[in-house]
């Protein structure tokens, strides 16, 4: 009877293991970009994308899925020079900066193709809040001159991407890298000047592209 019971539990048990996935919660710091395709953002930069930072976290609620969120904080800007038509003359020169804030809150779903290898793909709601300057001097805040804008649409990201966890194995925390590539869209943020009793609007500005992350953290 304890050799048939032997038998059983050695069969069992692979499979409960393997059944149980990846487990865990998670925390990152990364970077990343996002594709901005829109002829209003050569006023902030010369490159269709704006480069992030941020943090990311999850919690696990089954043994192959985690609810993420975080948050990514970007920044473009540039200096615009006017000439007169007729001289060729500069006759005026403006600052502008684009910051662009990403909240996020999504699924993750992950595949454990070797245990220091998780494969998955991830869908998020994102909300983008924007901010823009235009001014002489934008890195002064109490510059009376200063023009600002807010405006805020809301989003989505889809990615695939790969986890990898070379050290550690059977460890309660361990460190972990990945990488993902997606596409991120957005409603378009329609910019208003706050300040005033009837805001004014000064156009919009669509986040809508390639989308790459990259960060480091750990499982826990």
């Amino acid at each position: 009877m304890w050799t048939a019971i032997f038998t059983i539990w050695t069969a069992i048990t692979p499979i409960t293991a393997a059944a149980s996935g990846p487990a865990g919660h998670e925390f990152n710091f990364e970077a990343g970009t996002i594709g901005v395709v829109d002829p209003s953002w050569a006023m902030f930069s010369e490159t269709p994308a704006i480069a992030t930072w941020g943090f990311r976290g999850g919690v696990q609620i089954a043994p192959w899925t985690r609810i993420i969120g975080g948050w990514q904080h970007g920044t473009r800007g540039r200096e615009i020079t006017f000439e007169d038509s007729t001289t060729g003359l500069e006759v005026a020169e403006i600052h502008t900066a684009a910051t662009v804030d990403q909240y996020s809150l999504g699924g993750k779903v992950i595949w454990e193709a070797r245990p220091w290898l998780h494969p998955y793909a991830t869908a998020q709601g994102v909300l983008f809040v924007g901010h823009i300057r235009l001014d002489d001097d934008v890195m002064r805040q109490d510059n009376e001159n200063q023009l600002r804008f807010g405006a805020v649409a809301p989003g989505m990201i889809g990615a695939i991407g790969t986890e990898v966890l070379p050290f550690g194995q059977g460890k309660r925390v361990r460190m972990a890298a990945y990488l993902e590539l997606g596409y991120g869209h957005a409603w378009p943020m329609r910019f208003r000047d706050r300040d005033q009793d009837e805001p004014i609007d000064v156009g919009n500005i669509t986040v809508n592209g390639l989308a790459t992350r990259f960060g480091v953290g750990v499982r826990f």
